[in-house]
């Protein structure tokens, strides 16, 4: 499914070079107050960046909003990763997603909404970003 949704993201300055993160989920530097990836996995993210800022200081763009639909780079290299369709994201801290298990731990950003089987490539799913928080379920 090649789906996107026109909801405009925000931008804001990077805090580094993150050409290689475009479609990773990214968050806010609590010291600089600029984009970086997720501190660590199922840590908070502020949603999936859309365009490649190739250096510190160079706007970013973000999707944020609860409802939007974007692509978004999964993880399912493990064995047993696979993604299905509603399955809850959550980021790891390399800025990709990856499943949350019913209740497990992490920050759910998003949603699946077409599968990805383990070591599947490219990696780059359609997504919803739905904001749900921690220990959501599935």
């Amino acid at each position: 499914m090649a789906t996107e949704q026109g909801i405009n993201p925000f931008s804001i300055e990077a805090d580094e070079n993150l050409a290689a993160y475009q479609y990773h989920a990214v968050n806010i530097n609590s010291t600089t107050g600029k984009l970086q990836p997720p501190a660590t996995t199922g840590h908070y993210a502020l949603g999936i960046l859309q365009n490649k800022p190739g250096a510190a200081g160079r706007a970013g763009s973000v999707q944020t909003l609860a409802g939007t639909i974007t692509k978004a780079y999964v993880n399912t290299a493990t064995a047993g990763d696979g993604i299905g369709y509603g399955t809850p994201l959550k980021a790891r801290s390399d800025g990709k997603l990856e499943a949350n298990t019913t209740g497990g731990a992490g920050y759910v950003l998003a949603r699946a909404l077409e599968t990805c089987a383990t070591s599947t490539t490219p990696k780059i799913i359609t997504v919803m970003i739905t904001h749900e928080g921690p220990n959501s379920s599935a």
